[in-house]
């Protein structure tokens, strides 16, 4: 009998192996739909050590990082991304997108300043995500608008967004590109600069259609 129990211990392990990732993840999200919040996170502990590599491990925590957010329970949510953060199996992208999940909730709370400090090590990254990636873009968004609503700083706004004037890969993205560097120039009192990109701004929105009212307003604002 004693020399069974090794053996039936080898068998559970084996039982909750990656072949079990996929049950115990889709189980995690029936669980996240019935709002079983204690048996969702006992699934999502299991597919994670159920997982057989890195790339399933970064899965499991960016989803247990959405449902943490999407149920407001921030201090679960710091405890894990920054236990996580601290193991060196990640990827650049991979820890740029778990410091952005950590930053997001934080953006407009009186903690912006941890947020703003967690957006600016993900863009601070060798070997990081792109400047020509929607991450890259959505990372600089956000810090911009920390310095920009929360600090009332603009310089540091000018700085992320200039290198995106080309770098955005949509023009829904360069459209909030022109309109902040057009926001922080005007702040500045550089009416010109501000104008330049508000008529950029205003000129992708009419070509995808979209309602130019406000920049349009904006741009008169300045006496343009």
């Amino acid at each position: 009998m004693k020399r069974l129990l090794p053996a039936l211990a080898f068998l559970l392990l084996l039982d909750l192996s990656g072949s079990d990732y996929g049950k115990l993840m889709g189980q995690a999200a029936a669980a996240v739909k019935k709002k079983d919040h204690a048996l969702a996170m006992q699934k999502f502990s299991e597919a994670y050590r159920a997982a057989e590599n890195t790339d399933e491990k970064y899965k499991n925590v960016i989803e247990q990082a959405r449902y943490l957010t999407r149920m407001k329970k921030t201090d679960a949510l710091k405890e894990l991304l920054e236990a996580e953060l601290r193991k060196p199996d990640y990827s650049p992208p991979q820890k740029q997108q778990m410091l952005h999940r950590l930053a997001m909730p934080f953006l407009w709370t009186r903690n912006y300043e941890y947020a703003l400090e967690k957006l600016n090590l993900a863009l601070s990254m060798d070997d990081g995500v792109g400047i020509h990636t929607v991450s890259y873009f959505s990372l600089c968004h956000h810090a911009s608008l920390i310095y920009y609503h929360q600090k009332k700083e603009y310089e540091p706004v000018i700085l992320l967004m200039e290198p995106l004037t080309l770098a955005a890969e949509y023009d829904v993205n360069r459209i909030v590109v022109f309109t902040l560097l057009g926001n922080a120039y005007a702040k500045l009192g550089r009416r010109e600069d501000a104008a330049r990109n508000y008529r950029q701004a205003i000129k992708i929105g009419k070509k995808m259609k979209k309602d130019t009212s406000k920049l349009e307003q904006s741009l008169r604002s300045l006496g343009e």
